[in-house]
């Protein structure tokens, strides 16, 4: 990797060391975002700068409890695709200006990240039958896809490495059992490389 894809990877697996350890206590944090990830800056000897003492704050509205820890690995992986992409996933000025912008954003989760017709019935499970109302929104900005309207799952965006690819896939399925944990993504071989 060149230097920048090593300072971004390696921050990126330190800020995840930090989101493996509230959960190893059954923590979660609710609100992973890039401004919620800090790091100090130092001046390195051959004048660039330097990243270190990365920690993940604003955990204020951090609760105890399992059963979300897959929504904080959601998105992180959010996140770092933006890290690494330098792109934003969900909001854009079409839905900033949207009445209600959650409409949008619900239809880009389904189409960037939807992981075949499985990843869909496994998110129906989870949340209890078709009768839930966040199945059908779901299910409703599925179904607003055609052959003239396509999805556009984000692996599809630009050429992306093939580890960095896989290590998000497993981080974003709509599936909450399906996503690994925080442990195991600081095991994938993207952060080895």
């Amino acid at each position: 990797m060149a230097s920048r894809a090593v300072t971004l990877s390696a921050r990126l697996r330190d800020a995840l060391v930090g989101l493996s350890n509230l959960h190893d206590k059954n923590i979660y944090h609710t609100d992973i975002k890039p401004s919620n990830i800090m790091m100090d800056t130092f001046k390195k000897s051959d004048g660039t700068i330097g990243l270190r003492n990365v920690q993940i704050i604003d955990l204020e509205e951090a609760a105890r409890g399992a059963q979300h820890i897959p929504a904080d690995i959601f998105s992180f992986g959010i996140v770092a695709i933006y890290v690494w992409l330098d792109r934003m996933i969900f909001y854009s000025d079409e839905a900033n200006k949207a009445e209600d912008p959650s409409d949008i954003i619900l239809r880009r989760h389904v189409s960037y990240f939807l992981n075949g017709i499985d990843d869909f019935h496994g998110f129906i499970e989870y949340h209890r039958g078709e009768n839930d109302p966040l199945v059908n929104r779901f299910g409703g900005r599925l179904m607003s896809f055609s052959t003239e309207d396509k999805r556009e799952p984000w692996t599809a965006w630009q050429p992306v490495d093939p580890q960095f690819t896989d290590l998000i896939c497993r981080m974003t399925y709509l599936d909450p059992r399906r996503r690994i944990t925080a442990r195991e993504a600081l095991q994938h071989p993207w952060f080895k490389e």
